[in-house]
Order: C-alpha cells, then structure tokens, then sequence
C-alpha cells in the first residue's frame, strides 16, 4: 500500500525518537517491516537505548566479575543488575567470573540483622570510615601497618576487592594508608537504620541503639580501634619515683562518649567522681586510667570480636600491658 504524505510526516516526526514499534502503533494499518523498509529508504534512524553499545560492551568484558557491580552499573547509567547478568551471560561471562560476581552482590547483607561482629566493624567505621550517600559508597582507611586487619575485613564480608595505598605528608613526614572501598546501597541504609552513622559524621555522630551488652562493646572495641589508644599513664611524683598505669583513652563527639562512658562505668563502676567526658583543643575525650582501665581492657579482650593487633597484641589476658610491646 502506498505512502500517503500524512503517514510519512507521521513517520519523520516520530520515528527517531520512539522506533518502530511506537510507530506502528499510531499506523496499524501498515506492518511492522514496512515501516523499517520506509524509515531506512528516508534516511531516519532509531538509537534503541536497550541495545548494547560497543563502549558498554567493552565496559562488561573489562570490569564484570572483577568490581563490584554496583561500581560496574555507574558506568552504564540505565542498566540494571538483572539486564548486566543477562547480558554478561549472552557474551559468556558466566562461570567463574559470574560467581566472582555473586560475590560481590552478596557483600550488600553484611549489616541488615545486627550481630557482635558487624557490630565490631560498624564500630570501626563510625570512627574511620565515611559513608557518600549520594554514590552508595562507603570507605575505610587504616594505617599501612595494619594491612592484614583490611584482609580480615574483606575476608569477613565476602568482598574479593583490592587494597588501595596512597601517601600523604604531616610536618614533613611521610604517612602511608589503606583503603577500601564498597559500592553498596544495602550498607549506606542498614548503617544509617542499625548504627546510627550517617554522612559527614565527624561532628554530629549519635551512639546506635538497641545493641545489647556484647553488641555495645563490640561497636566499642571497634570504635577504641579507629579513634582511641591503649597505653601507659605516667607521672612522676619524686625525683625517682615514677608511677605508671594501664590508660584508655577515646577521642569522639560528646553524644558517642557519654554513650561509652555510661556502658563502662556499669561494666567496670568508677570510684573517681572526676572521670568524665572533657573538651580538649576542641575535641571531646573520654580518658580511664589505672587498675580500672585494666579491669575493662581484661573484658574487652575477651570479647568474641576482631581486635586491631598493633593495639590489642600488647595486652595481656588479665588486662595489663606488655611494656615491651
């Protein structure tokens, strides 16, 4: 059947922007195949946006199993999990690299249902790491020395990802850190819902809620990890006498330290009424010291957590602390 003027004005306007089966739809009277026939006889075109580019496919064949997949889905706006898995099975991606990628998906339920250990890391995150809610990112960093505590980590979640290392110069002295990052929407919310840590947390930090005893000092015990220091408290009162004691000391916003002090002081009751949350430079410590601070050290070593080594190595089982550590 003949063109008429109006159905090829039709199919010019439109053609291009919705394709030939949208046409089809406002010309039922002309098949399916006609149309394509016409459209490519007057020079139009349909981009069809669920057709794969060689750029995307490129994208599939450099980073799927090997990142995860929400970092993979950044690069391809408009995809989702289920349309990469198709595709990664249609371009033979499947196998071990498409368990390679379960793996990475599965990382995402780490935090839902509160336990001691995500307690413990929620702990250590509260205190360095930060959540990007915009990009569903969240990111820890640690010491270059305490690299094998990152592989514990990773090992922990499930996330075959790699370390990254970079420098940085404090009073000319330079200082190497670890750092990962995880690409997941799961841990930005559970974080938010079940720890109470949220974006651009430094200042505005809230103890979490509805831990029990063993969770609240795994998020402890995590959290001295981050920002906190075991040590010795010296002070000299003569000339040759010198008393030294086991000290703690945590370093926080003031909502997180009453919340750590009011823990501690059931756990271990305080017979110093001074011992209290102070302001120092502008920022707030909690600092126990003596035959206290070994009770509760004692008691947080028992608990069924990782502990950071470069801390935790140099107590004993009874509390106290190796000076030769």
């Amino acid at each position: 059947m003949k063109w008429t003027t109006e159905e090829e004005i039709i199919l010019r306007e439109n053609y291009n922007k919705i394709g030939a089966k949208a046409v089809h739809e406002m010309l039922p009277h002309k098949t399916y195949m006609s149309i394509i026939h016409r459209a490519k006889k007057l020079g139009l075109s349909y981009d069809d946006p669920a057709r794969w580019t060689e750029v995307e496919e490129n994208l599939m064949n450099e980073l799927y199993g090997k990142v995860d997949i929400h970092y993979l889905l950044e690069q391809l706006p408009g995809r989702s999990i289920r349309v990469a898995c198709t595709k990664a099975a249609r371009m033979g991606l499947s196998g071990v690299r498409a368990r390679k990628q379960a793996q990475y998906i599965s990382h995402r339920y780490f935090f839902p249902e509160v336990n001691v250990l995500n307690s413990y890391w929620a702990g250590l995150l509260a205190a360095d790491g930060n959540i990007y809610e915009r990009r569903n990112l969240v990111s820890i960093g640690l010491s270059a020395h305490d690299r094998e505590h990152l592989n514990l980590f990773l090992e922990q979640i499930g996330y075959p990802a790699g370390i990254h290392q970079s420098s940085q110069i404090f009073s000319g002295k330079k200082f190497d850190y670890l750092n990962i990052q995880i690409h997941s929407a799961e841990w930005v919310n559970d974080l938010q819902v079940n720890f109470n840590i949220f974006p651009r947390k430094s200042l505005t930090l809230q103890p979490p809620e509805g831990l029990n005893h063993e969770q609240s000092l795994a998020f402890i015990i995590g959290d001295l990890d981050g920002d906190g220091s075991i040590g010795f408290y010296s002070r000299q009162y003569y000339k040759d006498s010198i008393y030294s004691a086991e000290k703690i000391s945590f370093s926080g916003t003031k909502a997180l330290l009453c919340w750590i002090k009011d823990i501690l002081d059931n756990l271990v009751p305080s017979k110093r009424t001074e011992t209290s949350v102070k302001r120092h430079h502008g920022i707030f410590q909690y600092q126990i010291q003596g035959t206290r601070a070994r009770s509760i050290l004692k008691i947080l070593k028992s608990v069924d957590c990782p502990h950071l080594p470069r801390k935790w190595d140099k107590v004993r089982e009874d509390g106290s602390i190796d000076p030769e550590r």
